[in-house]
């Protein structure tokens, strides 16, 4: 009996405990889990549209239109998170808003992050369709047999 009533201290003790932190403090602490991991993946970014500028730096045509195209998808971006949160009063989303938000970030700039990665790798299936997709590679290949 006296094991029982230690066990039923010890829930009780673990229930209150449990109960200290709030369902808010655990909604901040997602919160910034999930814009930790999406500003890690924003700089990630940045050091992949970096690389792609100095790996094509020679090329001006590209490097002129790879730049607009990533302005754009910006944009692009933006615009999709005004799409998906619309009112100008974001605190009607609740609380979970700022992570909901930074995980649809993280969704989109992966998708954005694995299609850039083409241009720096060594991705060449021989396919001719694939344009400046490691042009760099595909120019020095043709240079070199002209």
């Amino acid at each position: 009996m006296r094991k029982v009533h230690n066990l039923t201290i010890a829930l009780l003790f673990f229930g209150i405990i449990v109960s200290a932190q709030s369902p808010d403090s655990v909604i901040v602490e997602n919160n910034r889990s999930s814009c930790s991991d999406y500003l890690k993946l924003k700089k990630d970014m940045e050091d992949l549209v970096k690389k792609i500028n100095v790996e094509y730096r020679k090329d001006g045509d590209f490097l002129a239109k790879f730049q607009k195209a990533q302005a754009i998808w910006v944009a692009y971006r933006d615009a999709q998170i005004d799409m998906i949160f619309p009112e100008a009063d974001k605190s009607m989303y609740g609380a979970s808003y700022a992570s909901c938000r930074c995980n649809w970030l993280i969704d989109m700039t992966i998708q954005r992050y694995d299609l850039l990665l083409r241009w720096i790798s060594n991705f060449d299936d021989g396919d001719t369709c694939n344009g400046s997709v490691n042009s760099k590679k595909r120019k020095s290949y043709i240079k070199f047999n002209d």
